[in-house]
């Protein structure tokens, strides 16, 4: 793993305040919410395809993880504009080499 992905995935972690989970009853549907220190919230969600198989500790786990999957995509998004702002990481050029703003 490179240094920018383990400062990406720690920094994710280190933004959640709080991780709530929800399973509906008479399902095996369950839902994750992850709230950040921000107020930004991501939400995973997982589901067994045969309920003879539910096991709700792995149904919270999947959920998670997909839900701080998106938080990492919305943490990587910051991180690069922060060092576009900075002047730091340049707009990519298109096929013509022209770099674009808007």
């Amino acid at each position: 793993m490179s240094e920018a992905t383990d400062t990406l995935l720690k920094n994710a972690e280190a933004a959640i305040r709080a991780t709530h989970y929800h399973q509906f009853p008479g399902t095996t549907a369950t839902v994750c919410l992850i709230e950040t220190v921000s107020g930004y919230t991501t939400i995973g969600k997982s589901d067994c395809a045969s309920p003879e198989d539910f096991n709700a500790a792995i149904g919270r786990e999947m959920a998670r993880r997909e839900a701080f999957d998106r938080l990492v995509e919305a943490e990587a998004y910051l991180m690069k504009t922060v060092r576009y702002l900075k002047g730091e990481h340049p707009l990519p050029a298109d096929e013509n080499g022209e770099s674009h703003a808007d």
